[in-house]
């Protein structure tokens, strides 16, 4: 296999040449993935003037690289979410979710943006008999909440996914597409309303709400801070609110018409399984497989890890249930590092130390990006906009407290503290648990 995005071979880049001067505007926004893309778009919408900051080129991130997944779950289930924070506040936050989706479809429709946007239905799997047990609590957290869902045995799933699987749910509305593809596209609709946007332009440094780079610097008003994998020389403060998981993704040669069959009967799905470290799936447009994935010991790993083994340990267990795929060749792999909060949940809110700068950092996931840039963008205008603050705010409670991060390592700490989040568990507050979220995955 070669190492190489997918994604990278069905677009054109033409980046914009870098900043090397002085300036000024309204706002800069810093970061070209989907959450700096539409929170520049928002604004530029209400009249500011934005100046956009892309370290390499914009979707050159994590969100360019990524499966292109449109559905409001991340790492959290509904199920998950109604747990940890009680029914009400897991429906407030899965309807932001599903509103992301909505948000990015009508983007792409808005602008024509041709980024292989197509209806995909959701499919959950089950892997044993936990595997089972958490479909089950994922249809019942879907029907107390009245969501629509369809609900598979082990032997009902064989009429929709030729998998060896203990179980699923399915649920409509969600979308997949070529996230570079969007990104791009974005892009274009950004420069097309006035948006000076300059890539290989890394932040090095933040004063205040100004941007610095090698070879210029950007003063705002405001400043909208949207960076992956922060650097604790660039912004030590913001730098201990994220961590990245490590994911792979690998895209296969085009299948056959009796190998798609295989796969799914009756039409297409996206498709992830209840392993802590799930894999998931889907076919793209032109029908090759795209397979996702990784480890219990690279996901927290300190770099990026390039080596093909943990996917192809993926392809091989996926293969093993599916057999029908067994003959099934992979063309292309990449790795992927993105980035997550203590508690799963993205941070999108102003500095409490400084109501000019903004952030929006941890979005497990392009609806949530979306959503959260467009939330921030509001908050700088003065929109109306829902107060999430308990939520995504800077102060929030996290799971393990400062200390042991101090103590353990970073990679430690936010794999424990993830390990917290997906299972529900209480909150830690100096030697005592305490309540975890406001509703009480």
């Amino acid at each position: 296999m070669l190492l190489e995005p997918w994604w990278y071979t069905r677009s054109t880049l033409r980046p914009s040449p870098p900043l090397r001067e002085r300036t000024t505007c309204d706002v800069v926004v810093i970061g070209g993935g989907i959450a700096g893309l539409h929170a520049a778009l928002s604004l530029a919408e209400h009249g500011a003037d934005v100046v956009l900051l892309e370290r390499s080129f914009c979707g050159g991130g994590m969100s360019g690289r990524s499966s292109g997944f449109l559905t409001p779950d991340s790492e959290l289930e509904l199920h998950d979410l109604t747990v940890r924070f009680g029914p009400r506040d897991a429906a407030t936050l899965w309807e932001i979710a599903t509103q992301g989706v909505e948000l990015i479809v009508h983007t792409a429709k808005k602008h024509s943006i041709a980024c292989e946007l197509f209806a995909l239905d959701c499919l959950f799997v089950g892997i044993g008999g936990t595997g089972a047990e958490r479909v089950s609590a994922e249809a019942a957290a879907r029907e107390a909440l009245g969501y629509p869902y369809t609900r598979y045995s082990a032997e009902e799933l064989a009429a929709v996914h030729g998998g060896d699987y203990s179980g699923g749910v399915r649920y409509n509305g969600t979308w997949a597409m070529d996230p570079l593809a969007y990104c791009l596209g974005v892009r274009a609709a950004l420069l097309t309303a006035g948006v000076r946007i300059y890539e290989a332009s890394e932040v090095t440094a933040v004063r205040g709400t100004t941007a610095i780079t090698p070879n210029g610097d950007v003063s705002a008003g405001n400043l909208v801070s949207c960076m992956n994998q922060i650097q604790r020389r660039v912004d030590a403060r913001a730098s201990r609110k994220a961590y990245h998981a490590q994911t792979y993704l690998a895209v296969s040669e085009p299948l056959s018409r009796h190998q798609i069959d295989a796969l799914f009967p009756t039409k297409p799905l996206q498709v992830w399984d209840t392993s802590l470290v799930y894999s998931y799936h889907r076919l793209t447009g032109d029908n090759r497989l795209l397979l996702g994935g990784g480890s219990p010991i690279t996901t927290f790993a300190p770099w990026e890890i390039h080596s093909p083994r943990v996917i192809e340990s993926v392809i091989e267990r996926f293969k093993r249930r599916v057999p029908a795929l067994r003959d099934v060749s992979f063309e292309r792999f990449w790795p992927g590092l993105i980035d997550i909060t203590h508690d799963l949940l993205p941070l999108a809110t102003a500095d409490p130390e400084n109501a000019s700068v903004y952030y929006v950092m941890g979005c497990a996931g392009l609806p949530w990006a979306a959503w959260c840039g467009e939330h921030v963008a509001r908050l700088v205008t003065r929109e109306a906009t829902p107060d999430m603050s308990r939520f995504f705010g800077w102060n929030r409670q996290q799971l393990v407290p400062n200390g042991l991060q101090a103590v353990v390592g970073k990679p430690v700490s936010f794999a424990i503290d993830v390990l917290r989040a997906k299972k529900g568990l209480p909150r830690w507050k100096g030697n005592s648990a305490v309540a975890t979220g406001v509703g009480a995955d």
